[in-house]
């Protein structure tokens, strides 16, 4: 396995250096295999260099943050934590605004 995910690590610098686009499926799959591969700290790093290009994290993105996290034991940092109460912020207003709305 862990072959597998530096071999998938080396294509993704690759299409870094060619220029190709990233976006929310490319860093959650490679955040993922990282983390099923027992490489939480690549995950969090991949995770940290999302954020800072600009690419906006999914669900899966963050099961696999979280999952990382919990095989390191470390505390969560702040750029999971934040957009995760946001985003369970953002679920409640929408619940109680569709529970709210005529039938």
């Amino acid at each position: 396995m862990f072959l597998q995910v530096d071999e998938a690590l080396g294509v993704f610098r690759e299409m870094v250096a060619r220029g190709c686009d990233r976006n929310t499926v490319t860093y959650a799959a490679l955040i993922a295999a990282c983390e099923r591969a027992g490489r939480p700290q690549a995950a969090r790093e991949l995770f940290a260099e999302m954020q800072r290009e600009g690419v906006k994290p999914n669900v899966s993105t963050y099961n696999a943050v979280i999952g990382a996290c919990a095989q390191s034991e470390s505390v969560m940092p702040d750029n999971v934590t934040q957009p995760l109460h946001a985003a369970r912020c953002s679920a409640v207003t929408d619940i109680k605004a569709w529970r709210a709305s005529p039938a």
